[in-house]
Order: C-alpha cells, then structure tokens, then sequence
C-alpha cells in the first residue's frame, strides 16, 4: 500500500471513530443524533486538530523518508563521501536510524578505499613484476640472439655469453622461486618444520657463506658471537633463509669498504637477532614500505644490484609466521639494523 493510500485510509478510520463517539455521546446525553451544536462542534474540532497534526507529521515522515531514499541511491551507486548524515526528524527512532546508516556509510568509505588502495597496489605490482622479468630475459634473447649471429663460432665470446644468459636465467629462476614462495606463505601453503638447533652455530654459518660476496663488495664482516649455544625452537630451514637474505641485502646496499655487522643478544627467554650495515640508510618515508613485494628505495641501483625484490617480503612472512615481528632501524646515510626475535628452549 501506498504511502498516500494508508495516510487517506488513516483519516477515514479517524472519521469514522469520530462519529461513533458523536453518536454515543448524543445517546449519553439522550438527544437525536447529531442535533446538538457543542457535541458537533467539539467533534468537528477534534476532526480538524487530528487532520492538522496528521499532515504535518505526513510532511515531516515524507521529507525524512526522501531524504533517506538520497542516502540509499548513494549507498548504492557507491558515493558514499557525505560525512553527515542528517534527517529532517528529531525523534529517538529517527536518530537511532541515522546513526546505523553513518555506520553503513562510514563502512561503505573504508571499503571503497581499501579496494581502491588494493587497485593501486595491483597496478604498481604487475609493473614491477613485468620489469623484474623483462630485464632478464631481454638479456638472454640478446646473448642468444649474439651467439646466432656468428658469435657462436667465435671462442672469445660464445663461453662469455653463455655465461652471461646463465646468470640472467639463474636470476630469472630466482624471481619465479621467490614469487612461488611468497604466494605459498600468503596463501598459508606453507608449514613451519619446527625444531631444535643452535642459532649461534647458524648465524657463524651464514656469515662464513657470505665472505666471498661481501669480499668482492669490499665489505667486512662481523659476527658478535655469544660465545655459547644458544638453543632456539623454530624452522631451521626458513631461518637460515631469513638470515641469508638479511645478510646479503646488508652487503649488496652497504658502501664499499664498510662493515656488515650480525650481533646475537639472549633477551629473558628470547634471543635477539639483529643485522646491521653501514650503508646508505633508508629514508624515512620508505621505511613503512620497504617489506612490500617488489619496493624498492633505490630502483635503478637496486636492480643494478641484483635480487628479485622479493627477500624482505619474504623475511617479514617468515618472521610472522613464527609469531615474532621483523623491525628496522635505520639513518640515511649512515645504515640500517634489521632485527627479530626467536623463543629460546626446546619445542
């Protein structure tokens, strides 16, 4: 029904009523009915005051009601940017509706951000990543396409470039292995293996297994050793990897003839990790983006670089996967700390 058909149906039945208690009235007061003038009169002036009142609060509901049906077309076709919802109705019931469609609206504007942040995230991802594989493969199809041209039969270069498209499909395996892990943790894919072993017989490992990079770098390495076995419950495997990726970045963006420092701290029942470097430093408005897929502070000499942009991100899954935070420190210009935490004890 209509919202005019019920307010016409209203004023009928109040009509209606009004007469009924004119016509028990005059039976009370024992007179023909409607021949008296005072019980007319104050029939009539009831039925008036009751239309007046009816009207003005029909104008009042319509307006609210339009005013709602705006604020459903918005909700709708996703505009939801007004911040105050007001209707022309002061009532409790009125504003108990108008503080549920704020919270609608409110939950509709996060919502439209989030998916227009998650678009934008999307884009800068896949432009990341056609880059980091297009660099790669652009190099290979010109080694190959060198070697195809006669500098097969030439010795002074076919081995050089056969190493060169090596390099480039090693990196190349790297950024797609990376990619798969990553989309493996994200998913919640992969499971931790945990187990008992010593992170201070690791940390001298992983240290050992980067002189001959950080040699070519030119850049010292210092492994402030505990001096004792310290025993950790975690994935051995994922660790190692978080270490190394932690180490290689902190000789692959430090300057030349600086120091790559890895430090172990035994903190109550957690040991504190930390690797740190005398590099460039990150600056302040990358520090909250840095774990992110593919960011890089630096693009052009990052990618000069090497990597798959991927190790940080990988770092931070590995970290949180553990039930532990992954921190940075950093100054530009002077260099960063990257450090974590691991429970100490058996599993």
């Amino acid at each position: 029904m209509s919202f005019r058909a019920r307010f016409l149906l209203n004023m009928i039945t109040a009509a209606m009523a009004l007469l009924l208690v004119n016509l028990l009235w005059h039976k009370y007061e024992g007179l023909p009915w409607l021949q008296n003038r005072i019980i007319n009169g104050g029939t009539i002036l009831a039925g008036a005051a009751y239309l007046a009142a009816a009207l003005i609060s029909s104008r009042a509901l319509g307006k609210t009601l339009r005013k709602l049906h705006s604020y459903l077309l918005k909700l709708e076709l996703r505009d939801g940017n007004d911040h105050d919802v007001k209707l022309p109705d002061s009532a409790p019931e009125v504003a108990k509706l108008e503080s549920t469609l704020e919270r609608i609206l409110e939950n509709r504007r996060a919502e439209t951000e989030r998916l227009r942040q998650l678009e934008d995230y999307r884009k800068e991802f896949l432009g990341n990543v056609s880059h980091e594989l297009k660099t790669p493969i652009f190099n290979i199809q010109g080694y190959i396409s060198t070697l195809l041209d006669g500098g097969l039969e030439d010795e002074t270069v076919n081995r050089d470039f056969l190493q060169k498209a090596d390099r480039n499909v090693e990196r190349l395996a790297g950024i797609v292995s990376d990619l798969e892990t990553i989309t493996q943790y994200e998913a919640g894919e992969l499971e931790l293996q945990r187990s008992e072993f010593d992170i201070t017989e690791m940390m001298s490992e992983v240290v050992e297994s980067l002189e001959f990079q950080a040699g070519r770098e030119r850049i010292s390495l210092q492994f402030q050793d505990p001096g004792k076995p310290i025993i950790v419950c975690a994935d051995s495997f994922r660790i190692r990897q978080v270490l190394t990726n932690l180490g290689t970045n902190s000789i692959r963006y430090g300057k030349e003839n600086g120091i790559s420092r890895f430090k172990i701290t035994p903190m109550g029942n957690k040991v504190r990790i930390e690797v740190a470097d005398t590099g460039l430093g990150i600056p302040e408005k990358d520090l909250g983006r840095i774990f992110e897929r593919f960011y890089r502070v630096d693009k052009s000499r990052s990618r000069n670089k090497g990597g798959s942009g991927l190790g940080l991100a990988i770092v931070k899954h590995i970290v949180e996967a553990h039930g532990e935070q992954i921190d940075v420190m950093s100054t530009e210009g002077a260099g960063s700390v990257f450090g974590f935490s691991l429970p100490i004890g058996p599993c």
